[in-house]
């Protein structure tokens, strides 16, 4: 993740989190989410804060911009199960991607628009006021923990990377536990 102190927050969460996704091509359905766990590399890609004009990543030594498009090409795109309409970043990045994360199919970068509203779980969400959006998170906009609750987490079940594991968007410290 990416350290900052203080961040705009919107309907979809924190300002420009999780607005972009790696997806990969399967002839005949939508595009599919691409998680570490079917392109081990993508732990490599170390990614900026986006920008109005578009995104940075490094994998390595090696840099790219990708540019937002000006009329970018709409994809439908499955994210948990959900097909959802999202904006083809383009052919560079797609290539750039494909060819850095070693894939042996296409892969497309896709951002969110402001245009596109991915709603939440009406089932866990409040009932009264409008209803919760999120972008291209698990599930919520905001997921926020205690540095004291992933300690006790990592103490209980013998594991060092539960910060990695949570991916938390807000890790707050100076509380207990729960």
């Amino acid at each position: 993740g990416i350290q900052v102190h203080q961040r705009r927050m919107g309907p979809r969460g924190l300002e420009g989190d999780r607005e972009y996704m790696i997806v990969s091509e399967d002839v005949g359905k939508p595009w599919q989410m691409v998680s570490q766990r079917k392109v081990p590399r993508l732990g490599k890609v170390v990614p900026e804060l986006p920008g109005k004009d578009g995104l940075r990543m490094k994998i390595g030594d090696k840099e790219f911009f990708a540019a937002r498009p000006a009329k970018p090409q709409v994809l439908k795109v499955e994210i948990w199960g959900e097909v959802h309409s999202a904006d083809d970043q383009g052919d560079s990045v797609g290539q750039w991607l494909t060819t850095e994360l070693e894939s042996e199919v296409p892969l497309r970068l896709v951002r969110m628009g402001d245009a596109y509203v991915r709603p939440t779980n009406p089932q866990y969400s409040a009932p009264e006021g409008p209803p919760g959006q999120t972008s291209f998170s698990d599930g919520f906009p905001t997921l926020v923990v205690s540095e004291a609750s992933l300690e006790e987490i990592g103490d209980k079940c013998g594991i060092s990377d539960v910060l990695e594991r949570f991916r938390p968007n807000v890790v707050v410290s100076g509380c207990a536990a729960w």
